[in-house]
This record gives C-alpha cells, sequence and structure tokens, in this order.
C-alpha cells in the first residue's frame, strides 16, 4: 500500500471524521470533561543536584491538585502548603501505588534508587529481588484507566529502571540559574521519552524538544515540601548490592528476566556472555 492510496482513503474518510469530532466535542463540553482529571502515564524529571526537579515535580503537582480537587497523592516527600481539600497518602512500598485510588498522582523523589530498595520492592509483595516487579509494571501500563499519573525525579537517564524508561511518557531536563544555593531561575525541556532514550544511546542524534518553560523558584514553590524526611529515609533503606545490580544487567544485556543464581549458573553467565 503506497503512501497516495493512503492519502486517498483518508480523504475518503474525511466527512465521517468531522462528523464524529463535532460530537466528541459537544459531547466534552455537555459534561463538563474539562473538570474531571484525566492525566496518565509516567513522567520523569532529570537534572543533577540543586537543578530543580523535585521542585518543578511538585510544582506541577500542585498545579493538578488546585485545579482538581478529587485529586488524591501519593508520595514518599512530605508536601506542605498543598490545597486543603487535597488527601495526600505516605509512600511506603509498591503497594501504596497498586492501592491507590482513581484521579491519584504519585510523586517519587530520586525514583531509580527507590526501586534500587528492597524494601520498598518487599513491601507487600515478597518480590525479593527489588528493582520493578511485574505487578507494578502491569498496574504502570494499565493507569490510563485509572487516571493515575506517576512523576518521578532521577539524576541520570540510566539510573531509571530499564523497563520505566521503554514506558515513560516524556523526560523534562531541569537546570537552574545561577548555580546552587542560589538557584532561581528554572529552565524545563520537555522531551519524548522514546526520542530521548535514542539520544542517551547515541548523543549524535539530533534531539528536538516538546516544549520548554522557564519559571522562577520562589519561596512558595520551596516550601511546597521538604526533602529531609526523604533524605532520612533513604538512609535506612537496605538496597540491592552492587554484585545484584550487574547481573540484573548482564541478564538485560541477554534479554533474559532478572533472577537469582547459583555460582555454577553464575560461571555460565559469565561465560555466554564472554562468547558473545
Amino acid at each position: 500500500m503506497t503512501y497516495f492510496s493512503i492519502f486517498i482513503q483518508r480523504l475518503k474518510h474525511l466527512p465521517a471524521l468531522i462528523f464524529w469530532f463535532i460530537k466528541d466535542v459537544y459531547k466534552y463540553f455537555k459534561n463538563h470533561e474539562g473538570k474531571h482529571f484525566h492525566q496518565w502515564g509516567l513522567h520523569i524529571y532529570l537534572g543533577k543536584f540543586g537543578a530543580g526537579k523535585t521542585c518543578s515535580m511538585v510544582r506541577d503537582a500542585y498545579y493538578i491538585c488546585k485545579r482538581y480537587p478529587e485529586v488524591t497523592v501519593v508520595t514518599n516527600l512530605k508536601l506542605e502548603n498543598f490545597p486543603k481539600d487535597t488527601k495526600i497518602l505516605p509512600l511506603h512500598s509498591i503497594q501504596d501505588i497498586i492501592n491507590a485510588p482513581d484521579d491519584t498522582v504519585v510523586l517519587i523523589d530520586e525514583i531509580g534508587t527507590i526501586f534500587n530498595s528492597r524494601d520498598f520492592a518487599n513491601g507487600k509483595t515478597k518480590d525479593g529481588e527489588g528493582g520493578l516487579p511485574k505487578i507494578l509494571f502491569q498496574h504502570i501500563c494499565q493507569c490510563r484507566h485509572r487516571h493515575l499519573v506517576i512523576y518521578g525525579t532521577v539524576q541520570r537517564w540510566g539510573f531509571l529502571e530499564k523497563q520505566l524508561r521503554e514506558i515513560t511518557n516524556d523526560v523534562t531536563v531541569c537546570s537552574a540559574f545561577p548555580c546552587h544555593p542560589f538557584s532561581r531561575m528554572i529552565t524545563n525541556w520537555i522531551y519524548d521519552a522514546e526520542e530521548y532514550n535514542l539520544f542517551y544511546q547515541s548523543p549524535l542524534r539530533p534531539l528536538v524538544p516538546l516544549g520548554g518553560e522557564v519559571w522562577i523558584q520562589s519561596d512558595f514553590f520551596r516550601q511546597l515540601y521538604d526533602t529531609k524526611e526523604m533524605v532520612n529515609t533513604l538512609l535506612t533503606m537496605e538496597y540491592i548490592s552492587d554484585e545484584d545490580i550487574e547481573r540484573n544487567r548482564q541478564f538485560e544485556a541477554l534479554g533474559l528476566p532478572p533472577t537469582t543464581l547459583d555460582k555454577k549458573g553464575e560461571r555460565k553467565l559469565r561465560n555466554n556472555i564472554r562468547n558473545r
């Protein structure tokens, strides 16, 4: 089938498209759909220390809560000064995400570190391996039906779980001027996650942003959250060892799911990698 034949078919279906488009727009305004929360997906904020990624994430969540009073927030941050109608729940394990009600915004600061924590992965799932449990991966893939949106911050794109990178909707790259601790002007460039992942693998590949924004980090936005409690939580978590992470990466390179091996299995894995 040629491009020309596709073009002809589109022209053929144009009247039906116009009819249904007008009907959908009419229903949208008649039912006041704009007043209901319809966001979904996984959105990542990327930046170094002091780049404004956490503040950008919390700021976006605040605007959502201000517009949609029915939204619930699940987070590992200590949020402050949010709208009074906003219900804020703590995030301790993946079960808190799975059991979250519809119309929920999940805020995960340092999402790459959190998913390398055995404490977070174990929760009530008894996964035992850390990383991203299958049940959570499947849940995120179906988040559109529940109006569940997940915001996460990470310092490096490579710190994020491979499966999470593959299902991320967009990446917001944050930078601040002047440098910390005087940073006030935050610049955010938004990229399609798939395009950004290709750029990450091939830095010479051109990368075109979907959009951008510049805003001032006022004291009001800084006082929306407190990172001290988050830091204390990170320090007390039990994390996957470097050996486990490296072994999981080796499985990932072979296209196999992460698992636990005995010494014989590890020798076999190393030989397979050496002979690739």
